[in-house]
């Protein structure tokens, strides 16, 4: 019937049809706003409490520190340029392009003004104690719900990728992990790739990353990021962000704590020894010995090769931590014998 002329109720019908339609759409937008909003807030609150659990380490670590600090300084010092690294990193991904991006999108003159101190309920940034700048990591925590241009998908390209500064993220990150990975190198934690995320254009084998859009097609990291994405979702997609950056920090920081002692030998036993000077002593001398703590380890067994002067080479194990030499005195005056212990490095694993 196209080419019918309508009647009045009939294009009045028509009328109501492409409103209603158009008002189902607006729900279903609304609705996916709002799931981008609970996703962006639950990820500040897990990075809020990945945080804690940094600071935590720190502090744990720091503890070990003054406890002994021979042992712990070469690692305490490294762990806190990757703190230094990480608080640059997290205050430019924070203020320079989610804060920066909110701004842009919200047109607002100052962080003051999202913060809406007169009406708290509707400040778009919210727990402004977390975005003082004397703290230092600021975290910008955005309610989604309270922004006007959360459906903006214009600001998320024009500041991303138009101006370059998806580009200026990813490398960025890329610049952060590979700091993270040479940092780990230094003190003998090797091929820790593995364990870094934070993976833009290649992955962990070196091989490329690819990437494609809703309709298949192949696009590069930014694009698939920032590209005709609405301000709500990469309010989410940042945060995810911040939030790989943080448990990088994590476990290359725990990493490092566990490299404290990893050359270490490990012992469980410890026993009071007596050596005397000699093995006898005459009527009115002194009897002089020395007395000292050995510490063995009764659950690992090593070897030992001994010889008596240039005699055939002995090889013996050792029991409970503990080897026993024997020698037949077949020959009057001094003896000398010497011997090689091998054990276990606690690290490699190979015997040394």
């Amino acid at each position: 019937m196209s080419g019918a002329k309508e009647t009045p109720r009939q294009k009045m019908i028509g009328m109501m049809y492409l409103v209603y339609t158009a008002l189902l759409a607006m729900n279903v937008s609304a609705e996916i706003l709002d799931a981008f909003a609970v996703v962006s807030e639950g990820q500040q609150k897990t990075n809020a409490s990945i945080e804690v659990k940094i600071n935590d380490q720190y502090n744990a670590f720091q503890d070990q520190y003054n406890k002994d600090q021979a042992k712990t300084e070469i690692y305490w010092e490294k762990a806190q340029d990757i703190r230094s690294k990480t608080d640059e990193m997290i205050n430019y991904i924070e203020k320079d392009i989610k804060l920066a991006m909110v701004m842009y999108a919200e047109k607002a003159k100052s962080e003051e003004q999202l913060f809406n101190t007169k009406d708290p309920k509707k400040a778009i940034i919210i727990n402004k104690a977390k975005a003082d700048p004397k703290n230092r990591r600021v975290f910008y925590d955005v309610d989604v719900i309270n922004m006007k241009a959360k459906d903006n998908t214009e600001v998320p390209q024009t500041m991303m990728e138009n101006e370059g500064k998806a580009i200026e993220l990813k490398q960025k990150l890329n610049d952060y992990r590979n700091y993270i990975i040479n940092t780990m190198e230094s003190v003998g934690v090797h091929g820790y790739s593995s364990h870094v995320g934070l993976l833009t254009d290649y992955d962990q084998n070196g091989e490329k990353i690819i990437y494609r859009n809703a309709n298949g097609a192949e696009v590069a990291w930014e694009e698939k990021n920032f590209y005709h994405i609405c301000v709500a979702a990469e309010m989410a997609v940042i945060n995810k962000i911040v939030g790989e950056v943080q448990t990088t920090e994590f476990d290359a920081v725990a990493a490092m704590m566990n490299r404290i002692g990893a050359t270490d030998f490990k012992f469980n036993k410890l026993q009071a020894r007596v050596i005397a000077e000699r093995d006898y002593i005459l009527q009115g001398e002194d009897y002089e010995a020395e007395v000292f703590l050995v510490a063995s380890d009764t659950t690992r067994n090593f070897r030992a090769y001994y010889a008596l002067g240039k005699g055939n080479q002995v090889e013996t194990t050792s029991e409970g931590g503990v080897i026993k030499l024997k020698f037949k005195g077949n020959t009057l005056g001094e003896q000398t014998y010497s011997g090689v212990i091998k054990m276990t490095n606690p690290e490699t694993g190979e015997e040394d």
